[in-house]
């Protein structure tokens, strides 16, 4: 049976989720892979989740470029960028379509995080992510 690209993409990012952990010999463990794996796991044992609308995640090291991703994605520049390292500090959700379902998944998903607006997030306090609706852009 062939596989479904979300399980495809499950089980890429397994795949350098272990090697990282082998390269690293589990120190340093990158949380955004470990985290992004079990996102994965999770949606593929729930397939109900399909109804959903589609998201994308944009996770990297620092000065990777995930703003400039996530801004070229949207069509806008929503998600702020900068040359100095470490300038983006918390998770940033991005919706064309931000409605009660999403605003209380993204809030479960994230639990133990503030969701606040983009402009509030204090760069001393680290417990905080935002979640803004962005225009569609075609």
């Amino acid at each position: 049976m062939e596989s479904s690209p979300l399980e495809t993409l499950q089980s890429f990012v397994t795949q350098l989720l272990q090697r990282h952990r082998e390269i690293r010999q589990h120190e340093d463990e990158d949380l955004s892979l470990v985290y992004a794996d079990a996102l994965l796991r999770y949606a593929v044992v729930h397939p109900h989740l399909a109804d959903r609308p589609r998201q994308v995640v944009v996770i990297g090291p620092t000065q990777a470029g995930k703003s400039t991703v996530a801004n070229l994605l949207l069509g806008t520049e929503s998600a702020k960028a900068s040359p100095l390292a470490g300038f983006t500090r918390h998770a940033q959700g991005f919706a064309t379509l931000l409605d009660t379902d999403l605003s209380t998944a993204t809030d479960a998903l994230l639990a133990g995080l503030d969701r606040v607006e983009c402009t509030s997030l204090n760069a001393d306090q680290l417990d905080q992510y935002c979640l803004n609706e962005v225009a569609h852009s075609d």
